[in-house]
């Protein structure tokens, strides 16, 4: 698998032009005030844009520990609960933005909502962080901000956010209509770690890997997060050229692997 001119591997399989862009000049601005200070300073109704709902949950911080390599529970219970809140669905949603740092943030939302990656309404109402940016953790102020601009025509929006490696998740339904029910700020699921063993030696099995790049595209190591057959998981590093490229050429998920460690790192061969 080679990529096109101009956009390298970062990590394997994602390429520069998938992958969220950090370095950019914007601002955007939301003022987010109460119904009463609103009339006050005499903001038309029309032109008010409300949060109908919201939730967050949590991951466990080291991706490796993680129930599911390919899902989030998490993730799941962070969407019900906000369209729960919202007293709303997903086919009330007029547009989404569904947070995209990575392709798999996108699909595993998708996989959680039971939304169709294809569907009409799109994903995103920015372009999404590979091609509209966002300044370090600013993005969401862009998405909602955005989405507070479309639905002063009328109707429902979902906006999502995530926080570090998939770690935090959160859900916001706004609306032009006021309703729901705000919750409050504590987690609504939060996942139990799987034990992870930092130095082992042994057979184990690929539950998750990639290869990270150098910026001149030449792969530098793989990246494995593995099963161990007693249970738990560990972290391995692949060094041979030949394993990387073999790694990027088929699928290594479920292939047995042999380790050795220094104590501190564990490298795998097949």
């Amino acid at each position: 698998m080679t990529p096109g001119p101009g956009n390298r591997f970062v990590g394997w399989p994602y390429t520069k032009k998938t992958v969220a862009v950090m370095e950019v000049d914007q601002a955007a601005a939301l003022a987010l005030v109460s119904s009463g200070l609103a009339d006050r300073l005499g903001i038309p109704l029309d032109r008010r844009i409300y949060l109908r709902g919201w939730a967050y949950a949590e991951d466990t911080w080291e991706v490796a520990a993680r129930p599911s390599l390919g899902s989030s529970a998490a993730l799941g219970a962070a969407a019900s609960t906000a369209f729960e809140r919202a007293g709303l669905g997903l086919d009330d949603m007029a547009a989404m933005d569904i947070y995209s740092c990575f392709a798999v943030a996108v699909r595993m939302a998708c996989d959680a909502l039971g939304l169709d990656p294809l569907d009409r309404r799109g994903l995103t109402v920015t372009g999404g962080l590979p091609y509209a940016g966002g300044p370090a953790s600013g993005y969401v102020l862009h998405s909602t901000a955005t989405m507070a601009g479309l639905l002063r025509d009328g109707g429902h929006g979902l906006v999502s956010g995530v926080g570090m490696h998939l770690t935090k998740h959160t859900y916001a339904v706004w609306s032009s209509e006021p309703g729901g029910t705000l919750g409050d700020g504590r987690p609504v699921h939060t996942a139990e770690p799987v034990p992870i063993v930092s130095s082992c030696a042994g057979r184990a099995t690929v539950a998750g890997y990639t290869v990270a790049h150098e910026r001149d595209g030449s792969p530098s190591k793989g990246l494995l997060v593995l099963d161990l057959p007693e249970g738990g998981r560990t972290h391995a590093w692949v060094l041979r050229p030949e394993l990387m490229a073999d790694a990027m050429e088929r699928e290594l998920i479920g292939e047995r692997v042999t380790l050795t460690t220094d104590g501190k790192v564990n490298v795998a061969v097949w």
